[in-house]
């Protein structure tokens, strides 16, 4: 049995990176049933999908600037703060 007592731990799952992210953003270790979106400061979804161990999105075409990566599973939900720049 897993105790999960914060979001700390719930994020410790899985990782986004590059930090800031150029042309791709890679989604690892994300548990089976997951659901992500990343979404742009105005509410905007740019890019979502379905939990794979390992995402690549694909950012070149996405304008610079801050978004946030959301990701949803039976833990809860989980954000991260990823700036595309190029």
């Amino acid at each position: 049995i897993q105790v999960i007592t914060g979001l700390e731990d719930i994020q410790g799952a899985w990782n986004a990176y590059p930090n800031p992210a150029h042309d791709v953003l890679v989604i690892q270790g994300l548990p089976l049933g997951s659901s992500w979106s990343l979404v742009g400061l105005q509410g905007q979804v740019v890019a979502e999908g379905r939990g794979q161990q390992r995402e690549v999105i694909r950012t070149a075409n996405f304008a610079n600037g801050m978004y946030v990566l959301r990701v949803a599973n039976n833990q809860g939900l989980t954000f991260m703060q990823v700036l595309i720049q190029h």
